[in-house]
Protein backbone atom coordinates (compact mmCIF):
# COMPACT_ATOMS: atom_id res chain seq x y z
CA UNK A 1 0.00 0.00 0.00
CA UNK A 2 1.34 3.45 -0.92
CA UNK A 3 1.60 5.57 2.23
CA UNK A 4 1.28 9.33 2.67
CA UNK A 5 4.97 9.41 3.60
CA UNK A 6 5.92 7.94 0.24
CA UNK A 7 3.72 10.40 -1.65
CA UNK A 8 5.10 13.35 0.33
CA UNK A 9 8.63 12.20 -0.43
CA UNK A 10 7.87 12.05 -4.16
CA UNK A 11 6.29 15.53 -4.08
CA UNK A 12 9.22 17.08 -2.21
CA UNK A 13 11.72 15.43 -4.57
CA UNK A 14 9.92 16.96 -7.55
CA UNK A 15 9.87 20.38 -5.87
CA UNK A 16 13.62 20.08 -5.26
CA UNK A 17 14.30 19.12 -8.87
CA UNK A 18 12.16 21.97 -10.15
CA UNK A 19 13.89 24.39 -7.79
CA UNK A 20 17.30 23.54 -9.24
CA UNK A 21 16.03 24.22 -12.74
CA UNK A 22 14.52 27.54 -11.62
CA UNK A 23 17.83 28.56 -10.02
CA UNK A 24 19.57 28.15 -13.37
CA UNK A 25 16.99 30.37 -15.05
CA UNK A 26 17.48 32.93 -12.31
CA UNK A 27 21.26 32.98 -12.80
CA UNK A 28 20.73 33.60 -16.51
CA UNK A 29 18.21 36.37 -15.86
CA UNK A 30 15.25 34.43 -17.25
CA UNK A 31 12.38 35.44 -15.01
CA UNK A 32 9.42 34.91 -17.35
CA UNK A 33 7.35 31.74 -17.12
CA UNK A 34 4.50 30.48 -19.27
CA UNK A 35 0.81 30.64 -18.42
CA UNK A 36 0.90 26.84 -18.25
CA UNK A 37 3.50 27.00 -15.46
CA UNK A 38 1.50 29.69 -13.68
CA UNK A 39 -1.59 27.48 -13.84
CA UNK A 40 0.40 24.56 -12.46
CA UNK A 41 1.33 26.54 -9.34
CA UNK A 42 -2.18 27.95 -9.16
CA UNK A 43 -3.48 24.39 -8.81
CA UNK A 44 -0.77 23.51 -6.28
CA UNK A 45 -1.63 26.52 -4.10
CA UNK A 46 -5.34 25.76 -4.37
CA UNK A 47 -4.74 22.25 -3.06
CA UNK A 48 -2.28 23.21 -0.32
CA UNK A 49 -4.02 26.34 0.94
CA UNK A 50 -7.63 25.72 -0.09
CA UNK A 51 -7.68 28.83 -2.27
CA UNK A 52 -9.67 29.34 -5.44
CA UNK A 53 -7.01 31.20 -7.35
CA UNK A 54 -7.52 32.06 -11.01
CA UNK A 55 -4.91 33.14 -13.51
CA UNK A 56 -5.30 36.89 -13.98
CA UNK A 57 -3.15 36.79 -17.12
CA UNK A 58 -5.68 34.68 -19.02
CA UNK A 59 -8.08 37.60 -19.32
CA UNK A 60 -5.46 40.29 -19.59
CA UNK A 61 -1.96 39.52 -20.86
CA UNK A 62 0.76 40.18 -18.28
CA UNK A 63 -1.43 41.66 -15.54
CA UNK A 64 0.98 44.02 -13.72
CA UNK A 65 2.18 42.83 -10.31
CA UNK A 66 -0.20 39.87 -10.11
CA UNK A 67 -0.36 36.44 -11.80
CA UNK A 68 -2.89 34.61 -9.63
CA UNK A 69 -5.76 35.92 -7.55
CA UNK A 70 -8.53 34.76 -5.22
CA UNK A 71 -11.03 37.61 -4.83
CA UNK A 72 -13.01 35.75 -2.16
CA UNK A 73 -10.05 35.29 0.18
CA UNK A 74 -8.59 38.54 -1.19
CA UNK A 75 -5.10 37.19 -1.85
CA UNK A 76 -2.90 37.50 -4.95
CA UNK A 77 0.38 35.92 -6.06
CA UNK A 78 3.23 36.86 -8.32
CA UNK A 79 5.04 33.72 -9.56
CA UNK A 80 8.66 34.15 -10.65
CA UNK A 81 12.02 32.41 -10.87
CA UNK A 82 13.82 35.62 -9.86
CA UNK A 83 14.50 35.87 -6.11
CA UNK A 84 16.12 39.32 -5.99
CA UNK A 85 14.94 42.23 -3.87
CA UNK A 86 14.64 44.31 -7.03
CA UNK A 87 12.13 41.81 -8.43
CA UNK A 88 10.01 42.00 -5.28
CA UNK A 89 10.15 45.80 -5.19
CA UNK A 90 9.23 46.01 -8.87
CA UNK A 91 6.28 43.66 -8.29
CA UNK A 92 4.94 45.80 -5.44
CA UNK A 93 5.48 48.98 -7.45
CA UNK A 94 3.28 47.61 -10.27
CA UNK A 95 0.27 46.82 -8.09
CA UNK A 96 -2.64 48.96 -9.27
CA UNK A 97 -5.46 50.72 -7.45
CA UNK A 98 -7.89 48.26 -9.03
CA UNK A 99 -5.93 45.33 -7.61
CA UNK A 100 -5.85 46.95 -4.17
CA UNK A 101 -9.64 46.96 -4.19
CA UNK A 102 -9.70 43.21 -4.95
CA UNK A 103 -6.92 41.93 -2.69
CA UNK A 104 -5.74 42.58 0.87
CA UNK A 105 -2.60 40.44 0.70
CA UNK A 106 0.06 40.14 -1.99
CA UNK A 107 2.52 37.23 -2.01
CA UNK A 108 5.61 36.63 -4.14
CA UNK A 109 6.23 32.93 -4.86
CA UNK A 110 9.86 32.24 -5.78
CA UNK A 111 10.38 29.11 -7.88
CA UNK A 112 13.61 28.01 -6.28
CA UNK A 113 15.11 29.36 -3.05
CA UNK A 114 14.40 32.85 -1.76
CA UNK A 115 17.15 35.02 -0.35
CA UNK A 116 18.09 34.70 3.32
CA UNK A 117 16.90 38.28 3.89
CA UNK A 118 15.18 41.10 2.04
CA UNK A 119 16.49 44.18 3.81
CA UNK A 120 16.27 46.21 0.59
CA UNK A 121 12.54 45.43 0.38
CA UNK A 122 12.03 46.45 4.01
CA UNK A 123 13.86 49.72 3.30
CA UNK A 124 11.71 50.37 0.24
CA UNK A 125 8.54 49.81 2.28
CA UNK A 126 9.73 52.34 4.83
CA UNK A 127 10.47 54.94 2.12
CA UNK A 128 7.47 54.58 -0.19
CA UNK A 129 7.67 58.07 -1.57
CA UNK A 130 11.05 57.12 -3.05
CA UNK A 131 10.29 53.50 -3.94
CA UNK A 132 6.88 54.41 -5.45
CA UNK A 133 5.16 51.57 -3.59
CA UNK A 134 1.56 52.42 -2.70
CA UNK A 135 1.06 53.20 1.01
CA UNK A 136 -2.07 51.03 0.93
CA UNK A 137 -0.12 47.82 0.29
CA UNK A 138 0.35 45.66 3.36
CA UNK A 139 3.43 43.51 2.76
CA UNK A 140 5.63 41.64 5.20
CA UNK A 141 8.85 40.33 3.56
CA UNK A 142 9.13 37.67 6.27
CA UNK A 143 5.69 36.20 5.50
CA UNK A 144 4.80 37.32 2.01
CA UNK A 145 7.87 36.06 0.13
CA UNK A 146 7.71 32.28 -0.09
CA UNK A 147 9.56 29.61 -2.06
CA UNK A 148 9.26 25.92 -2.92
CA UNK A 149 10.74 24.92 0.43
CA UNK A 150 7.91 26.75 2.18
CA UNK A 151 5.38 24.90 -0.01
CA UNK A 152 7.08 21.58 0.78
CA UNK A 153 6.73 22.22 4.53
CA UNK A 154 3.01 22.81 4.09
CA UNK A 155 2.60 19.52 2.20
CA UNK A 156 3.59 17.58 5.31
CA UNK A 157 0.57 18.89 7.19
CA UNK A 158 -2.02 18.05 4.51
CA UNK A 159 -4.69 15.37 4.87
CA UNK A 160 -4.28 12.20 2.82
CA UNK A 161 -6.81 13.10 0.11
CA UNK A 162 -5.11 16.44 -0.51
CA UNK A 163 -1.72 14.72 -0.67
CA UNK A 164 -3.10 12.28 -3.24
CA UNK A 165 -4.57 15.12 -5.31
CA UNK A 166 -1.28 17.00 -5.21
CA UNK A 167 0.67 13.88 -6.13
CA UNK A 168 -1.59 13.19 -9.13
CA UNK A 169 -1.23 16.78 -10.32
CA UNK A 170 2.55 16.69 -10.08
CA UNK A 171 2.76 13.23 -11.66
CA UNK A 172 0.60 14.28 -14.62
CA UNK A 173 2.03 17.75 -15.31
CA UNK A 174 5.53 18.10 -13.83
CA UNK A 175 7.33 16.86 -16.95
CA UNK A 176 5.70 19.55 -19.07
CA UNK A 177 6.45 22.24 -16.48
CA UNK A 178 10.12 21.23 -16.55
CA UNK A 179 10.09 21.47 -20.33
CA UNK A 180 8.50 24.93 -20.10
CA UNK A 181 11.25 26.05 -17.70
CA UNK A 182 14.12 24.71 -19.79
CA UNK A 183 16.97 27.07 -20.59
CA UNK A 184 17.90 27.55 -24.27
CA UNK A 185 21.48 27.05 -25.45
CA UNK A 186 23.56 29.77 -27.07
CA UNK A 187 21.77 29.19 -30.38
CA UNK A 188 18.32 29.52 -28.82
CA UNK A 189 17.57 25.79 -29.05
CA UNK A 190 15.98 23.78 -26.23
CA UNK A 191 16.96 20.29 -25.08
CA UNK A 192 13.36 19.18 -25.55
CA UNK A 193 11.15 20.88 -28.11
CA UNK A 194 7.76 20.20 -29.55
CA UNK A 195 9.10 19.46 -33.02
CA UNK A 196 11.17 16.54 -31.74
CA UNK A 197 8.16 15.09 -29.91
CA UNK A 198 6.31 14.42 -33.17
CA UNK A 199 6.81 10.93 -34.53
CA UNK A 200 8.20 10.66 -38.04
CA UNK A 201 5.64 9.92 -40.72
CA UNK A 202 6.25 6.78 -42.77
CA UNK A 203 6.99 6.95 -46.49
CA UNK A 204 4.34 4.80 -48.21
CA UNK A 205 5.45 2.22 -50.76
CA UNK A 206 2.71 1.70 -53.31
CA UNK A 207 2.29 -1.07 -55.82
CA UNK A 208 0.57 -0.51 -59.16
CA UNK A 209 -2.43 -2.68 -58.23
CA UNK A 210 -1.57 -5.48 -60.69
CA UNK A 211 -0.64 -8.15 -58.11
CA UNK A 212 -3.83 -7.68 -56.14
CA UNK A 213 -6.02 -7.55 -59.27
CA UNK A 214 -4.32 -10.66 -60.66
CA UNK A 215 -4.75 -12.53 -57.37
CA UNK A 216 -8.42 -11.54 -57.15
CA UNK A 217 -9.04 -12.37 -60.83
CA UNK A 218 -7.39 -15.80 -60.50
CA UNK A 219 -10.20 -17.03 -58.25
CA UNK A 220 -12.67 -16.82 -61.13
CA UNK A 221 -10.68 -16.80 -64.39
CA UNK A 222 -7.09 -17.98 -65.01
CA UNK A 223 -6.36 -15.02 -67.27
CA UNK A 224 -4.73 -11.64 -66.88
CA UNK A 225 -6.92 -9.06 -65.14
CA UNK A 226 -8.44 -6.26 -67.23
CA UNK A 227 -6.65 -2.94 -66.98
CA UNK A 228 -9.75 -1.38 -65.43
CA UNK A 229 -9.48 -3.82 -62.52
CA UNK A 230 -5.78 -3.04 -62.12
CA UNK A 231 -6.47 0.70 -62.10
CA UNK A 232 -9.29 0.27 -59.58
CA UNK A 233 -7.03 -1.75 -57.26
CA UNK A 234 -4.28 0.87 -57.57
CA UNK A 235 -6.69 3.67 -56.67
CA UNK A 236 -8.02 1.71 -53.69
CA UNK A 237 -4.47 1.09 -52.43
CA UNK A 238 -3.69 4.79 -52.69
CA UNK A 239 -6.87 5.69 -50.80
CA UNK A 240 -6.16 3.16 -48.06
CA UNK A 241 -2.57 4.36 -47.74
CA UNK A 242 -3.67 8.00 -47.41
CA UNK A 243 -6.16 7.16 -44.67
CA UNK A 244 -3.62 5.12 -42.74
CA UNK A 245 -1.02 7.85 -43.18
CA UNK A 246 -3.23 10.25 -41.20
CA UNK A 247 -3.28 7.97 -38.19
CA UNK A 248 -0.73 7.77 -35.35
CA UNK A 249 1.63 4.82 -35.51
CA UNK A 250 0.08 3.22 -32.40
CA UNK A 251 -3.34 3.33 -34.08
CA UNK A 252 -1.96 1.61 -37.18
CA UNK A 253 -0.36 -0.98 -34.90
CA UNK A 254 -3.70 -1.44 -33.17
CA UNK A 255 -5.37 -2.08 -36.55
CA UNK A 256 -2.66 -4.57 -37.54
CA UNK A 257 -3.29 -6.59 -34.37
CA UNK A 258 -7.03 -6.46 -34.99
CA UNK A 259 -6.42 -8.16 -38.33
CA UNK A 260 -4.05 -10.70 -36.80
CA UNK A 261 -6.60 -11.67 -34.14
CA UNK A 262 -9.76 -11.38 -36.22
CA UNK A 263 -12.11 -14.23 -37.12
CA UNK A 264 -15.08 -14.93 -39.36
CA UNK A 265 -17.84 -15.33 -36.79
CA UNK A 266 -20.78 -15.84 -39.18
CA UNK A 267 -23.13 -14.16 -36.72
CA UNK A 268 -23.78 -10.86 -38.48
CA UNK A 269 -21.63 -11.09 -41.62
CA UNK A 270 -20.22 -14.04 -43.52
CA UNK A 271 -18.08 -11.79 -45.72
CA UNK A 272 -15.86 -9.86 -43.32
CA UNK A 273 -13.65 -10.65 -40.37
CA UNK A 274 -14.41 -9.21 -36.96
CA UNK A 275 -13.64 -9.25 -33.24
CA UNK A 276 -15.96 -8.97 -30.28
CA UNK A 277 -15.84 -5.40 -28.99
CA UNK A 278 -15.85 -6.27 -25.24
CA UNK A 279 -12.90 -8.63 -25.73
CA UNK A 280 -10.83 -5.91 -27.39
CA UNK A 281 -11.74 -3.29 -24.79
CA UNK A 282 -10.69 -5.61 -21.96
CA UNK A 283 -7.49 -6.60 -23.75
CA UNK A 284 -6.24 -3.18 -24.85
CA UNK A 285 -6.33 -0.31 -22.27
CA UNK A 286 -7.05 2.56 -24.69
CA UNK A 287 -9.08 0.60 -27.22
CA UNK A 288 -12.01 3.01 -27.35
CA UNK A 289 -9.99 6.02 -28.56
CA UNK A 290 -8.16 3.92 -31.16
CA UNK A 291 -11.43 2.49 -32.46
CA UNK A 292 -12.89 5.99 -32.73
CA UNK A 293 -10.00 7.06 -34.96
CA UNK A 294 -10.39 3.99 -37.17
CA UNK A 295 -14.15 4.48 -37.44
CA UNK A 296 -13.57 8.10 -38.46
CA UNK A 297 -11.39 6.92 -41.36
CA UNK A 298 -14.03 4.27 -42.24
CA UNK A 299 -11.55 1.44 -41.73
CA UNK A 300 -13.65 -0.38 -39.12
CA UNK A 301 -17.29 -0.29 -38.08
CA UNK A 302 -19.02 -1.26 -34.85
CA UNK A 303 -21.87 -3.66 -35.54
CA UNK A 304 -24.40 -3.69 -32.72
CA UNK A 305 -27.30 -5.35 -34.55
CA UNK A 306 -29.08 -7.62 -32.04
CA UNK A 307 -28.44 -11.28 -32.82
CA UNK A 308 -29.57 -14.34 -30.86
CA UNK A 309 -27.36 -17.41 -31.00
CA UNK A 310 -29.06 -20.65 -29.96
CA UNK A 311 -29.51 -20.62 -26.21
CA UNK A 312 -26.54 -18.33 -25.51
CA UNK A 313 -28.50 -15.09 -25.66
CA UNK A 314 -27.48 -11.95 -27.52
CA UNK A 315 -24.13 -11.85 -29.31
CA UNK A 316 -21.95 -8.92 -28.13
CA UNK A 317 -21.13 -6.04 -30.51
CA UNK A 318 -18.42 -6.73 -33.07
CA UNK A 319 -15.60 -4.65 -34.58
CA UNK A 320 -16.13 -5.17 -38.30
CA UNK A 321 -12.91 -4.87 -40.34
CA UNK A 322 -14.70 -3.31 -43.28
CA UNK A 323 -11.83 -1.27 -44.87
CA UNK A 324 -14.32 0.80 -46.88
CA UNK A 325 -12.18 2.38 -49.59
CA UNK A 326 -14.55 2.02 -52.53
CA UNK A 327 -13.20 -1.35 -53.70
CA UNK A 328 -15.06 -4.55 -52.95
CA UNK A 329 -11.94 -6.71 -53.20
CA UNK A 330 -9.98 -4.67 -50.64
CA UNK A 331 -13.07 -4.54 -48.45
CA UNK A 332 -13.63 -8.30 -48.42
CA UNK A 333 -10.31 -9.91 -49.24
CA UNK A 334 -7.45 -7.86 -47.76
CA UNK A 335 -6.89 -10.42 -45.00
CA UNK A 336 -6.79 -13.34 -47.46
CA UNK A 337 -4.41 -11.57 -49.84
CA UNK A 338 -1.95 -10.65 -47.09
CA UNK A 339 -1.93 -14.12 -45.55
CA UNK A 340 -1.84 -16.08 -48.84
CA UNK A 341 1.06 -13.95 -50.09
CA UNK A 342 2.90 -14.43 -46.76
CA UNK A 343 2.98 -10.69 -46.18
CA UNK A 344 2.95 -9.02 -42.77
CA UNK A 345 0.04 -6.94 -41.53
CA UNK A 346 2.55 -4.92 -39.55
CA UNK A 347 4.56 -4.09 -42.66
CA UNK A 348 1.50 -3.36 -44.74
CA UNK A 349 -0.65 -1.41 -42.27
CA UNK A 350 1.97 0.13 -39.97
CA UNK A 351 4.88 0.82 -42.34
CA UNK A 352 2.50 1.35 -45.28
CA UNK A 353 4.38 -1.10 -47.47
CA UNK A 354 1.93 -1.84 -50.29
CA UNK A 355 4.73 -2.59 -52.76
CA UNK A 356 3.50 -6.18 -53.21
CA UNK A 357 0.03 -5.02 -54.17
Amino acid sequence: MITSGYLIGQIIDEFSSLGEQAKLRNRLGLSDISVFSENFFRDILNIIEGYKLVNTNEDRANEPGVDLGDEVKKIAFQVTTTKSSDKVKNTLKKITEEQLKKYDRFVVLILGDKQSSYEAVTTALLNRAVSEISPDINFDPNKDIIDLTDLARKVIGLDLESIKSLYRLIRDQMSKVKIELQVPDQDGNYEVNGYKLWEDLPSPKLGNGYNFAEWEHSHSKPTKPPQDDVDAAKEAIQTLSKRLHKLPRVTREFLAVLFERSEVHNYRSRDRRSLFLPTVEKTYPDARSEIELLVTENLVQINRDPVDYDDHGLIPPEIDLCMCVGHEGIKLSLYDFVTEKNLSFRHVLVELDFSQF
